[in-house]
């Protein structure tokens, strides 16, 4: 639907000079749903998804005391502890989704549903920077979960440091591999041309 969405036509640049662009403006209604629909599907779906079902896990972490009793029948305080380490990064999770991709949906909104004339005196300058602010947020967030995971999982940073141990010793030994069979290929071909020079 956005190729019938997008307008392409000849715009006025600062200097004066004719540029094309591509605009996408909500102008009619049906333009304007679709757009408010992209942002629904896009961000406020998966929030509520988000905040609904790590709402879920967290109540039954922290209020679930067998299962706490179970898990460390001698020291349940650390079972308890870890739990709410468990919620406070689902949390942490949370928010850094809101905080990274909130800035772009509203600047979307915005730009959609802004006149040409708004656009123009905001500046270009301004505008870039904006763009550019709210690109970064949203490409932070795909780089934020492993981060927060790190930052807040003893578990995670055990495992991740294990992988990049596994994948060291892999790297190593394929190297050593393939430098053994290079010796070894070399060998061979000494060999052949000195028993064909005899």
């Amino acid at each position: 639907p956005i190729l019938w969405v997008a307008e392409y036509k000849l715009a006025e640049y600062i200097d004066g000079s004719s540029v094309a662009v591509c605009l996408t403006q909500a102008i009619t209604d049906w333009t304007l749903a679709f757009f408010l629909m992209t942002i629904s599907v896009f961000f406020v779906v998966p929030f509520v998804t988000l905040v609904v079902l790590y709402g879920i896990i967290a109540r039954n972490l922290v209020s679930n005391r067998a299962a706490m009793l179970r898990a460390r029948p001698t020291k349940p305080e650390l079972s308890l502890k870890a739990r709410k380490q468990v919620v406070l990064m689902l949390g942490a999770v949370v928010l850094s989704f809101f905080v990274c991709l909130l800035p772009f949906r509203v600047l979307t909104l915005w730009i959609i549903l802004s006149t040409d004339q708004t656009l123009h005196d905001l500046g270009l300058v301004r505008y870039y920077s904006l763009l550019y602010f709210c690109r970064i947020m949203l490409y932070l967030n795909s780089a934020m979960n492993p981060i927060l995971y790190n930052l807040m999982s003893t578990k995670f940073r055990r495992g991740f440091k294990r992988l990049c141990q596994d994948a060291g010793r892999l790297l190593l030994e394929l190297v050593t591999l393939g430098s053994r069979k290079e010796n070894s290929s070399r060998g061979r071909r000494g060999t052949l041309s000195l028993g064909m020079g005899t």
